[in-house]
């Protein structure tokens, strides 16, 4: 049989067997997305807990408890030890990235040519090709205001996707009547995009223990390798959540200022805040959504 994984979607906080059930293997699963959930687990843990917490104790302590508990080694010495600390500490602001294959990635064997192998072993081995660096503000005034060259390409983007199921506009007015919070939902999405009844309104604690009002808009989109991928729309009345801390880049667009964070190449999350609510669009666990298709969806939001 299967274990079980009882996780509803949205953000929240994961602690002991919920943490376990959201990196198991699902039997819908390939090697790639299994490797894909477990590098987005590593880096939500990271923002949690800092180096200076894990060794000198402190929310870390715990964590570090059970790693000794847990795990067998043939370390000897305390010199050991401080050489894998050092090489943590080393590695604190290093980026998890995800090395993208493309072949067929079968539930069981993933099989793809030489030539894919080789790149794919490259790029693990010497990186991928930095992006180009970018301001950490991006503001572009070709249209003679500020940010409306940068609006007028995410809406060129925007216009390029099919219009969306009415449906989100039906489910963003019920939760902002819920949560009294405004609530934003698309009007263009990439074709054969999909509400998913995963979607809800919830309330959640978090890291001081306050309780925060939260609705996850859960979007499906098919995949020629994966059974069904899933992307989102979050909204939280957290107005600090890890989440949308240190962005890769700042961009105004149309006088907003989105967050965009990056996985090497690829655009994994576009966030922004209003009136101290927070709000972010997730690409799928393979990133399998390019950069314009999450910018044009950015750009055709509407507010319940």
């Amino acid at each position: 049989g299967f274990a079980e994984i009882d996780i509803n979607a949205g953000y929240q906080r994961l602690c002991g067997l919920k943490a376990l059930q959201f990196v198991r293997y699902r039997h819908t699963d390939n090697d790639v997305v299994r490797g894909a959930r477990q590098q987005a687990f590593l880096r939500e843990a990271r923002q949690r807990v800092g180096l200076r917490e894990l060794v000198f104790g402190g929310s870390g302590e715990g964590l570090l408890d059970a790693f000794v508990d847990n795990t067998r080694s043939t370390l000897d010495g305390a010199g050991e030890l401080r050489k894998i600390a050092t090489s943590i500490f080393d590695l604190r602001a290093a980026s998890v990235d995800q090395i993208r294959i493309v072949g067929d990635l079968g539930e069981e064997d993933i099989r793809v040519s030489r030539r894919e192998l080789d790149r794919a072993i490259e790029r693990f081995l010497n990186g991928a090709k930095p992006r180009a660096e970018d301001p950490q503000v991006t503001s572009i005034d070709q249209a003679g205001g500020e940010g409306r060259g940068a609006g007028k390409e995410a809406k060129r983007a925007a216009r390029s996707l099919p219009p969306a199921d009415p449906q989100f506009g039906r489910y963003a007015a019920t939760a902002a009547r819920r949560l009294r919070m405004p609530a934003f939902y698309p009007t263009r999405l990439p074709a054969g995009s999909a509400f998913s009844r995963d979607s809800r309104t919830y309330d959640y604690e978090d890291s001081e223990g306050r309780r925060q009002g939260a609705h996850k808009l859960v979007i499906t989109h098919p995949h020629p390798q994966v059974v069904t991928e899933y992307y989102g729309l979050m909204g939280t009345t957290w107005n600090d959540p890890p989440s949308l801390r240190d962005p890769s880049e700042v961009r105004r667009i149309d006088g907003r200022d989105y967050l965009l964070f990056y996985t090497g190449d690829r655009l994994r999350l576009v966030g922004w805040q209003l009136d101290g609510n927070s709000y972010w669009i997730s690409n799928s666990l393979l990133d399998s959504l390019s950069e314009k298709e999450m910018l044009g969806i950015a750009a055709s939001l509407g507010e319940a």
